[in-house]
């Protein structure tokens, strides 16, 4: 009962907080208007795709993995946004013998799983 009054009373916080903050412009470093679109866009998860068409030749003594962990907001921003802001994912390329293929996912952190 008193956890549930707590989450409450946050809630009631964060809603004024956000209202107020929302009154004013937010400037371009934090607008996701201007920070979360074309490249830096969000990403869904892709399932791994094989055998992907490349414009050149991969030599088949490359065998190697190639891993990119970066932000990536699974919701939609509700105020300011920072290139660091979001929910983690992990991108993964992987080369062997001339063959690439490639996958991304969320890490499960608490913050996506609640």
């Amino acid at each position: 009962m008193l956890q549930r009054a707590a989450i409450m009373a946050l809630d009631m916080a964060e809603s004024v907080l956000l209202s107020r903050q929302l009154q004013h412009p937010l400037p371009k470093t934090v607008d996701p208007c201007v920070q979360v679109v074309e490249n830096f866009a969000p990403v869904p998860e892709q399932t791994v795709k094989h055998s992907l068409l490349v414009n050149s030749i991969i030599h088949s003594c490359i065998n190697d993995v190639y891993l990119r962990n970066d932000a990536n907001p699974f919701f939609e921003p509700v105020a300011g946004y920072h290139l660091f802001d979001g929910d983690g994912m992990v991108h993964v390329v992987s080369i062997n013998n001339g063959d690439a293929n490639y996958a991304c996912r969320f890490t499960e952190t608490q913050r996506l799983l609640q």
